[in-house]
């Protein structure tokens, strides 16, 4: 996410994210990753995690899985095993038969759940990004906060 540029975003929003993704592919390695989920401990190597309250990157076109929901009160952790083209391939048709309601833990791509996610990187600080701009490195601690916005939506 940090290597796609300003202008790429602006002129092709998400998108850009894909092309770079695309372009830097084979240089990409997992690393091992730690995650806290409300207690439940999951150890993972992987590429990158995905922390989503939302089913949907690039609305309709890209759907992160089925019941990832912003009212659920849970986050939705999707970790992708990608350590080259192939299994970047791999990992991104499991996000979409998950999407399709066809999931199950797999080698390249798995979900788990919770409403207070801790993610760790045992082997040293990994870079963080929210919404496609780099905010720090783990570790870091999220958390589903009920009720703590409030939508005002006027007819007409």
């Amino acid at each position: 996410m940090g290597a796609t540029k300003s202008v790429h975003k602006r002129k092709w929003g998400q998108l850009a994210y894909f092309a770079t993704t695309w372009r830097l592919m084979s240089k990409v390695a997992c690393v091992p990753f730690r995650i806290d989920a409300d207690g439940v401990i999951h150890e993972f190597d992987a590429a990158t995690i995905i922390i989503a309250n939302c089913g949907e990157i690039v609305p309709p076109l890209f759907k992160l899985g089925q019941g990832i929901s912003p009212y659920d009160g849970v986050l939705d952790v999707l970790v992708l095993k990608v350590d080259s083209v192939g299994s970047g391939v791999r990992a991104l048709w499991d996000v979409v038969r998950e999407a399709r309601g066809v999931y199950g833990k797999t080698v390249y791509a798995t979900r788990v759940r919770g409403a207070h996610i801790s993610v760790t990187t045992p082997d040293g600080p990994e870079p963080v990004q929210l919404d496609g701009e780099l905010t720090g490195d783990t570790p870091f601690d999220v958390s589903v906060v009920p009720g703590a916005i409030q939508l005002i939506h006027a007819e007409g």
